[in-house]
């Protein structure tokens, strides 16, 4: 006889999952070169992104920055693209007329230099570097022209690491145009949305532009690394360079730092670094990131990245560490990156309430069940770091003074919240005084 014909147990399952961004994963854009049917491909360790690009591909060396901060995420995605950029650089000269020098352009790690006598020009500059870069083109495969100006020119889709010896002799800029990048970034997101930030090893200033007004629009983060000398050698109020553009755009979802390699990937190293935390938990300042360089800096240089937000990794007391951790319009990354899961998660937690039930009734009893899903949410920012404890207070607007149209359509307002940030010490000012 069956146990059911005693005690009969139906049990419905009322925990239906949602698809949600993964606030954990990184998304590394590139892939130019495959042909493989998917646009996202997920990898969980650098064997298995070896598998798909080699060692010294772009898509390799952001992933291995990724994977060897510790904790690191569990997997990072490489989103496929179509259309190619063809890379070019700027380099300008900085003629000083006082001695004999060497000026030094570095293509994938080696050296092309040109040394003048006492009295150049910067024609004399880029002739003699002219020269040197393509007696090796074959090797690099990077094409040089220019009169006044270097310019460094690639094949579409073939990435190069560049950066120049002395930005105080040679500035430069990764100035090719964006091949359509905001194309390629609707069909990535389009397949799949379960990433939440982004990295791209082709920052030119037209990319990053497009890139940056695209995450903006749908809520993913973005960190730009930048080489651009002007970035870091003129005040904001005089400069054009990508920084201060992303700054006077006010964008909140992208981030720029600064390096003069471009093959340094510390956008990719912090993402490592800080997406195995838990939104609220973590700053993206004051970080030490595996395998990335720190880097000199002057006085007025950190005061012209201040001024235009933009971050950057150098060395205190015998420590590399991020600065400043900051998004263009000056707000934290770490708040940004709270705020969006808080939105997700009463969301998702007010989505299921009305889902998993036969229905939540328009009454002050339903009100009181959505009002409980977003308390539950706010307390698990508070819980994780996000929120300070006991600041949250939701309060929720009588049945009976609902908008008769909203009750018409089913449409349920006045569920209201207030919390408080718990932030995040990145400076402490202490004084004293000493006496005899």
């Amino acid at each position: 006889m069956p146990a059911s014909d005693v005690v009969d147990v139906q049990i419905i399952a009322q925990t239906g999952g949602l698809s949600v961004p993964g606030f954990g994963t990184p998304l590394i854009l590139g892939g130019y070169s495959k042909t493989y049917p998917e646009r996202v491909r997920f990898y969980s360790d650098l064997p298995s992104v070896a598998a798909d690009f080699a060692a010294g591909t772009p898509e390799y060396l952001a992933a291995q920055a990724i994977l060897a901060q510790n904790p690191h995420p569990t997997r990072l995605a490489v989103g496929r693209c179509a259309l190619p950029p063809t890379p070019r650089w700027t380099v300008t000269p900085v003629v000083t007329n006082q001695a004999v020098t060497t000026y030094k352009v570095w293509i994938g790690g080696v050296a092309y230099s040109f040394t003048s006598d006492a009295t150049p020009t910067a024609a004399d500059v880029v002739t003699g570097l002219t020269a040197a870069v393509n007696a090796a083109t074959a090797t690099h495969g990077l094409t040089a022209s220019g009169v006044a100006t270097l310019v460094l020119t690639g094949a579409a889709g073939a990435w190069q690491s560049v950066k120049v010896d002395d930005v105080n002799l040679l500035r430069i800029v990764q100035d090719h145009a964006d091949p359509g990048i905001a194309t390629d970034l609707a069909a990535i997101v389009l397949e799949t949305s379960d990433w939440y930030a982004l990295v791209n090893p082709w920052n030119s200033t037209a990319e990053v532009l497009a890139i940056a007004a695209w995450a903006e629009a749908n809520g993913k983060l973005f960190l730009a690394e930048t080489q651009e000398t002007e970035v870091v050698d003129t005040a904001d109020a005089a400069a054009t360079d990508v920084a201060h553009q992303l700054k006077a755009l006010a964008y909140r979802h992208t981030a720029c730092v600064y390096d003069p390699a471009n093959s340094a990937f510390l956008d990719a190293g912090m993402l490592g670094a800080c997406l195995p935390l838990d939104p609220g938990s973590e700053t993206w300042a004051l970080k030490t990131i595996a395998g990335v360089p720190a880097r000199n800096h002057t006085a007025t240089q950190l005061a012209n990245l201040r001024a235009k937000n933009c971050g950057w990794y150098y060395t205190i007391f015998g420590r590399n560490v991020t600065q400043q951790g900051k998004t263009s319009d000056g707000e934290f990354i770490d708040t940004i990156r709270f705020i969006d899961w808080q939105t997700i998660d009463i969301q998702s937690r007010v989505f299921l309430a009305m889902a998993n039930a036969k229905k939540i009734p328009y009454t002050d009893a339903g009100a009181t069940i959505i009002q409980g899903q977003v308390i539950a949410s706010l307390e698990a920012g508070e819980t994780v770091g996000g929120l300070v404890p006991g600041s949250s207070v939701v309060t929720v607007l009588k049945v009976s003074a609902q908008n008769p149209i909203d009750r018409a359509n089913r449409e349920m307002g006045g569920v209201e919240f207030t919390a408080g940030l718990q932030g995040a010490v990145h400076l402490a000012r202490i004084r004293g005084t000493v006496t005899a």
